[in-house]
């Protein structure tokens, strides 16, 4: 059962970094598409990559200051972080900036 378990975190851990890759090549691409910015930051943040995933979503935000995504996750990324103030500060941000978002309330 270990054995299988072990075998399968492998398996996934090989599959996440090649998300990652595509996700850096797409963004070679075309360095200004916040959109790909705010999901690998999303992917990162799952993986409790929250400091990473911060980076690419204050990248996002840089572009679009308005990106629903990127300032939802902002404030999760920060308060993973322990940074509770700063995540209150950018989830008030966010919400007035899209007052009528269903993410931010």
């Amino acid at each position: 059962m270990l054995f299988w378990l072990t075998h399968n975190v492998s398996i996934i851990f090989r599959i996440l970094q090649g998300v990652f890759e595509d996700y850096e090549q797409a963004l070679a691409l075309n360095p200004t598409d916040y959109k790909t910015m705010t999901n690998l930051g999303a992917a990162m943040s799952r993986l409790d990559r929250h400091a990473e995933a911060l980076h690419y979503f204050e990248s996002a935000l840089e572009i679009n200051p308005a990106d629903e995504n990127a300032l939802s996750y902002r404030g999760y990324a920060l308060e993973r972080l322990g940074e509770v103030q700063a995540a209150r500060d950018s989830d008030a941000k966010a919400a007035d900036v899209l007052p009528q978002s269903t993410m931010i309330r």
